[in-house]
């Protein structure tokens, strides 16, 4: 790797080339590479401008140092050596621009100063903002850096605070790893953008505090200078540490630095938009609804006031397979989790969920002034589906109505929402569909409610800001979006852009407090322990981290630390049924077992949380080699408290004859169901015998011990012909 870009002064000219049969590889050494004159002070060398960033990107607790280099000559005053600045877009580098990031990891939580070298990336930019990435890993005693071919992982000794020493993995990224974040549609180069340098930096050379958009603006870096008295309106971020700016504003820039390569419009993972510089209404974080795979149907990203049932949360606060980040991510943020928490419990909502009424079917036919409305797109031309990305003065949305004046389109409402939402705004891809239409678009808004107008707007051009409009629409059946020419008609593209129908909020969950035993796992406890379960399945690391039940979830293997009474026996399978009709399953889950009975979510902590809602709801429990249980009634549950459903006292009558096997004064779950046929018979007898001497996680292992053997075989037997009654 030769580095393009030379000191302010004069020099070479050193360019990086694309590796290929006629390129020169990236030399194998970091001290190779000329980026650094004295790898022992990390010196860089000249030519080589350092920066921050406001947000910092959470890298496992990681210090970085951050520097840039442009190509030039001496001077940066030719579009081949200058950035294309935007104020709310990612910006424009030349080729041959190289970013450099140099991470050490804080080995010594008694002296902040002692550090380990890690990593070195570097990230090119080529023709056309494509760009590629490179990483260097540093050796153990952190005088020189390989370069890597493929990722990897290494763990690092780190001394807490009382002297105890633990391990932290660090993830290297390959090449390939690079391109998933560094993508073309969050602009290739992700840190360097104006909210994230709008703020001061001392530069280590000078020892001199600027802005840094105000000296990069001085060296002339950008194609066409700021106004210096503009930049302090500029959009900025700040630091998720810095108590002095508002909850909100330290979580969007956290967001943004962390999520929005990936989430935002036109990216597969966007569900919501994580930029900073989208307004907050059109982020669909508060009250939107997430449509992720790996998560239940419906789930709100933020749930106002309420941090537990948050999708964000509950991803951002994981390390398991459902984490996110998804990659090199081994360290949970606490004080982003802090802070998230904090403001979710801040936002007071009267409204839980929205629909996107480019989601919606108006109930009369639309009218349009140039071809057909158009939905989530803005207005084309003359056919259907031909609009371009949303987007008023910069500002782009990935959701909405794209129409042209004169245009009429009608929702019906049936008195089910309480508010809606819209920005409004002369869409800017005028200017690409029709050169002549610059600056000539001129419409008004207005908007009826059952046929009487409610709002409108005053007259709209190209070089106005999206409006926000926020209504009250509760009790009303018809919303009429009304956009009228107000001069030269053909341009009057215009959108109603993230337009949304809020309905009531209603509280859609609650937590349930269960208690079982198993027989299997509690025949012979330890000594000592008579009233707990043993847990020979955790001890012998035999549970594994994925539920063993078709809802797929899966826990951390840090729960599987856990000692004593909440240790965990087993995954177990939690089912609500209508009351009224027992074969229809409403809801179910996957939760762990530990050996005091008490089932917990997930998290190895919390109660289960069922989101079907408030009601009345039989409960079933399975286990894969034990006979299944149903309540033989109705529980009432809601979310003003847990509920607390104890299946091993007697004090909730269970259906059928027999369902259960008391030990020690305790009811249990009858054991030996190793074919999962709800019966205990020849079937599962011949199992444990064909399975003899196995040892592992196993259905045939009914006493849950960690081996097939004689005590499996007994309990077939002795608990013969013993069968629950299950409706199914």
């Amino acid at each position: 790797l030769k580095l393009y870009g030379t000191d302010l002064d004069g020099g070479k000219i050193y360019k990086l080339k694309q590796g290929g049969p006629n390129s020169d590889a990236p030399p194998d050494l970091l001290s190779l590479t000329g980026a650094f004159t004295d790898l022992t002070t990390m010196e860089p060398s000249e030519g080589l401008i350092p920066y921050t960033v406001n947000s910092p990107l959470w890298s496992d607790r990681a210090v970085k140092h951050r520097w840039i280099a442009l190509p030039n000559d001496g001077n940066f005053d030719t579009p081949d050596e200058q950035v294309v600045f935007s104020d709310n877009k990612p910006w424009q580098f030349p080729a041959g621009t190289v970013f450099i990031k140099h991470f050490e990891l804080p080995t010594d939580d008694r002296d902040s100063t002692i550090m380990t070298r890690l990593e070195t990336r570097f990230i090119v930019v080529l023709e056309n903002q494509e760009i590629y990435g490179i990483t260097y890993k540093w050796n153990a005693d952190g005088s020189e850096a390989n370069l890597l071919y493929s990722g990897d992982t290494t763990s690092y000794d780190v001394i807490q605070a009382d002297g105890s020493t633990i391990q932290q993995l660090w993830s290297f990224p390959s090449r390939t790893n690079c391109l998933s974040c560094h993508n073309a549609t969050a602009g290739n180069v992700l840190g360097v953008k104006t909210w994230q340098l709008n703020g001061d930096f001392t530069y280590p050379s000078t020892s001199v505090t600027d802005n840094q958009l105000n000296t990069w603006n001085s060296l002339n870096i950008f194609t066409d200078m700021l106004n210096p008295l503009e930049i302090p309106d500029m959009l900025r971020s700040v630091d998720i540490h810095d108590e002095n700016a508002p909850l909100m504003t330290r979580a969007r820039s956290y967001l943004d630095a962390n999520c929005s390569h990936c989430h935002q419009p036109n990216i597969a993972q966007g569900v919501f938009d994580a930029r900073f510089s989208s307004p907050m209404i059109s982020q669909d974080l508060i009250g939107g609804i997430n449509q992720s795979v790996n998560s239940p149907d419906s789930t709100l990203i933020i749930t106002p006031s309420d941090p537990g049932h948050s999708e964000i949360m509950m991803r951002d606060n994981s390390l398991n397979a459902l984490a996110m980040p998804p990659l090199a991510k081994n360290v949970i943020d606490t004080a982003w989790i802090e802070v998230l928490t904090q403001w979710i419990n801040t936002i007071e909502d009267s409204t839980c969920y929205y629909t996107f009424l480019s989601d919606l079917t108006p109930v009369e036919d639309t009218i349009n002034g140039y071809g057909p409305v158009e939905y989530d797109q803005s207005n084309g031309f003359t056919g259907s589906d031909d609009g371009c990305v949303m987007t008023i003065n910069g500002v782009t949305f990935s959701k909405g109505i794209g129409a042209h004046a004169d245009s009429r389109v009608v929702y019906n409402l049936n008195s089910e929402y309480t508010t809606f939402k819209t920005f409004i705004g002369v869409d800017d891809n005028v200017c690409q569909t029709n050169g002549n239409c610059l600056d000539k678009g001129e419409v008004i808004f207005t908007i009826e409610l059952d046929h009487e107008t409610i709002y409108q707007s005053p007259v709209m051009t190209q070089a106005d800001d999206a409006l926000e409009v926020v209504l009250d629409v509760s009790g009303k059946d018809t919303l009429t979006l009304l956009i009228d020419k107000n001069g030269f008609a053909t341009c009057d593209h215009a959108d109603w852009a993230a337009a949304r129908l809020y309905k009531p909020c209603t509280e859609n969950y609650f937590d349930l407090v269960l208690k079982v035993y198993l027989e299997g796992p509690f025949t012979s406890p330890f000594g000592g322990e008579e009233t707990l379960m043993r847990d020979h399945l955790r001890q012998y690391d035999f549970i594994p981290t994925d539920s063993p039940y078709s809802d797929n979830a899966s826990c951390q293997p840090g729960i599987f630390l856990t000692e004593g009474a909440d240790a965990i026996v087993d995954w177990i399978w939690v089912e609500l049924r209508d009351p009224n009709d027992e074969t229809i399953l409403l809801e179910a889950k996957s939760g762990l077992l530990q050996r005091d009975g008490d089932v917990v979510a997930v998290d190895g902590v919390s109660p289960l949380t069922f989101t079907i809602g408030s009601g009345n709801y039989k409960v079933l429990v399975k286990h894969r080699n034990h006979l299944s249980v149903i309540t033989e009634n109705g529980i009432q549950m809601d979310n003003q408290a847990p509920t607390a459903v104890d299946l091993t006292d007697g004090s909730v009558l269970l259906h059928g004859f027999n369902p259960t096997h008391q030990l020690n004064n305790i009811n249990c779950l009858w054991a030996g169901d190793a074919n999962e046929s709800e019966s205990v018979d020849a079937g599962d007898r011949s199992n444990t015998w064909n399975n003899r001497n196995t040892i592992g996680y196993e259905n045939s292992d009914c006493n849950l011990n960690g081996i097939t053997d004689a005590g499996d075989r007994s309990v077939t037997w002795n608990n013969r012909n013993h069968y629950s009654e299950i409706p199914e």
